[in-house]
């Protein structure tokens, strides 16, 4: 690996304390997301034209990183989880309880109402999903990101 580097002309010792502290202002104390943008902004100076890590190159890794961790976040569901989250992602904002209706009709020994309605907070921690509207009656909505790799459309 350390020839790779120097024959792409990255030294070693490429990432420096101040390199370090913008991903963690960047991440906002997310551990993993750190990591996975370290990974790319170093893994992109290996295969690209720079040869000092910037605040601009750790920027363009960021949607490299990001989408990274959502595919890990994804492949961590279970395939009833996953078929709620894609019932989410088709119908737009929805109530727990209009995702349950969805979900129900897509599998064939389903979870119960609460147990989906229990996913919405890991979904939520995950940052798949987002929670709009009041707490009495909350819509939920996947993320951008989540969208895109699981190739919606927004709605």
């Amino acid at each position: 690996m350390l020839e790779q580097r120097t024959q792409a002309g990255i030294e070693p010792g490429v990432v420096s304390q101040d390199n370090l502290e913008y991903i963690a202002r960047r991440v906002d104390g997310d551990a993993r997301q750190a990591i996975s943008l370290l990974y790319h902004s170093v893994r992109n100076l290996q295969f690209g034209d720079r040869v000092e890590l910037t605040e601009a190159a750790i920027n363009d890794a960021e949607p490299d990183a990001t989408r990274h961790i959502v595919r890990s976040r994804l492949l961590s569901l279970s395939r009833d989880q996953r078929i709620a989250l894609e019932c989410l992602g088709e119908n737009g904002p929805s109530t727990s309880g209009e995702l349950y209706v969805c979900y129900r009709d897509r599998v064939d020994d389903p979870c119960t109402k609460p147990t989906v309605r229990g996913w919405m907070p890991k979904f939520g921690g995950y940052e798949l999903v987002v929670n709009k509207g009041p707490s009495h009656a909350p819509r939920y909505r996947v993320c951008e990101q989540v969208l895109e790799e699981l190739d919606y459309k927004p709605i």
